[in-house]
């Protein structure tokens, strides 16, 4: 389905909408696993220390995005960027649901991280 867009007329309201929530939802993975924290430590037997680093891994994964991945989208195209981290993104969080150890955890919230930067990708698409 193909939309003609009107010069300097934005974009329709559906496509904002979208764009919104497919944002919010990519982004909050960066923060969804803080309050989790203490249930993590308990169903995993780690100590406080290991599971605390499971959202600076995140944070760690997100600035290595913004650092290596975002220059990415001036040589390819934004939508493949785009659908390659909602693929990365789901399995890494599945990894995480399913993890029977804390290292795996931490792999998977490093990918958790590096996949969450949609929305820097997305601001040039609505421009």
């Amino acid at each position: 389905m193909k939309i003609e867009l009107k010069e300097n007329g934005g974009l329709p309201a559906h496509i904002l909408w979208t764009l919104a929530i497919v944002a919010g939802i990519s982004v909050a993975n960066l923060h969804y696993n803080q309050p989790l924290l203490n249930l993590m430590r308990d169903d995993l037997g780690v100590s406080e220390f290991q599971t605390n680093l499971i959202a600076m891994i995140t944070q760690v994964g997100y600035a290595l995005e913004l650092l290596f991945i975002i220059p990415l989208g001036d040589l390819y195209q934004r939508k493949v960027i785009i659908l390659t981290n909602f693929s990365l993104l789901i399995f890494s969080l599945l990894a995480i649901g399913l993890a029977p150890n804390i290292y795996i955890v931490w792999a998977a919230s490093l990918v958790t991280g590096v996949c969450s930067i949609i929305p820097q990708i997305f601001v040039p698409i609505a421009s």
